[in-house]
């Protein structure tokens, strides 16, 4: 019994380091503190599990080593993003700005881009707007239609107190389980940011994201945080031909 005993106590160790990486794995920095290039593939498998797929360095990842997996590709810690920071003011200003080359419609929670030079300024869980969500141009979770071939730049702020979370393009459909981000691929290479930590104070954190909407189709945004995307965490991005 002492022996086996030790050998549990040896499976239940891994498995607690194996959580620790999933939760907080560490991966690798690119230029600039961005996820760096790299082809669209599947990702978010923790803990090293995927069988044969490298660390690509632009994504949520692979993960090579029980303590590198989930989010393996990210620069820097998960949870405490890039060190940028925006005040309450700037972020509330950030959320309801309406892009250039966009047009609002509030009826169908919809905004309409006619240019390929996309500025989405985008808000994670703001104060008075309901617990995961996304605020962009002073919607709540609205649908994104830009032309194909567009180059759209993503500036995401955290402003949770309480939460950490993301901002990432996905072809996967709703409704999602509890861990979205292993039922999804990444939609174009470099549509994804870092998990950002939650605001403190006057300080949400910030950081950029930029990819070319090569294909068209509907996609999802969402947060990958587990169980985020679940509680409704997501909305709509179409690219049109």
């Amino acid at each position: 019994m002492v022996r086996y005993s030790g050998i549990w106590a040896g499976i239940a160790l891994a498995a607690g380091l194996g959580m620790a990486g999933f939760l907080f794995g560490a991966g690798s920095t690119s230029v600039a503190g961005q996820p760096s290039a790299g082809s669209a593939g599947s990702f978010g498998w923790p803990l090293g599990m995927m069988p044969g797929l490298p660390d690509t360095g632009h994504g949520v990842g692979y993960g090579s080593s029980m303590m590198g997996g989930f989010y393996g590709g990210v620069p820097g810690s998960n949870v405490n993003g890039t060190g940028r920071t925006v005040t309450a003011a700037a972020t509330a200003r950030m959320g309801n700005a309406i892009p250039a080359g966009a047009s609002v419609d509030q009826a169908r929670n919809r905004i309409l881009f006619t240019v390929r030079k996309v500025q989405l300024d985008v808000v994670g869980s703001p104060m008075g707007q309901k617990d995961e969500t996304f605020r962009i141009a002073g919607l709540v979770n609205p649908t994104i239609v830009v032309p194909k071939g567009a180059t759209i730049h993503v500036t995401f702020v955290n402003a949770d107190p309480d939460m950490s979370h993301n901002f990432v393009v996905t072809p996967a459909m709703p409704p999602f389980a509890y861990g979205a981000m292993m039922q999804a691929a990444l939609a174009f290479p470099g549509a994804l940011t870092p998990v950002l930590g939650p605001s403190s104070g006057n300080a949400m954190q910030v950081v950029d994201a930029s990819f070319i909407a090569t294909s068209s189709g509907r996609y999802t945004y969402l947060c990958t945080v587990p169980g985020h995307a679940e509680h409704g965490m997501y909305g709509s991005l179409v690219v049109q031909a």
